[in-house]
């Protein structure tokens, strides 16, 4: 039996395997982004430095809010595949096949 694809972003159809290896990486790579935000020395206070220190507090929230949007749209594709391979078994439990 094929495994089933979904149309991620509605462009690229992708199987529940290839999908889940991305989120990974992807989930992966920004928490390293996130820890190594954390763990950087701040810049010293002062005028010409104002840009970065603002940076410095605002891009640890930026990217833990990427992260909640990731996981939220990671469930609503795995409920995609779930329903398609609802969908693709449906015959076979209705009784269909004797």
């Amino acid at each position: 039996m094929k495994p089933v694809r979904v149309k991620v972003y509605g462009l690229v159809p992708i199987t529940r395997r290839t999908y889940v290896t991305i989120q990974s990486l992807l989930f992966g790579v920004v928490t390293l982004l996130l820890a190594i935000v954390l763990m950087m020395p701040r810049p010293a206070p002062g005028p010409e430095n104002d840009f970065w220190n603002r940076m410095f507090d605002f891009l640890p929230w930026v990217i833990g809010a990427a992260l909640v949007l990731e996981a939220i749209e990671t469930l609503v594709v795995l409920r995609q595949f779930r329903k398609k391979e609802a969908e693709l078994h449906a015959p076979l439990s209705n009784g269909m096949i004797s």
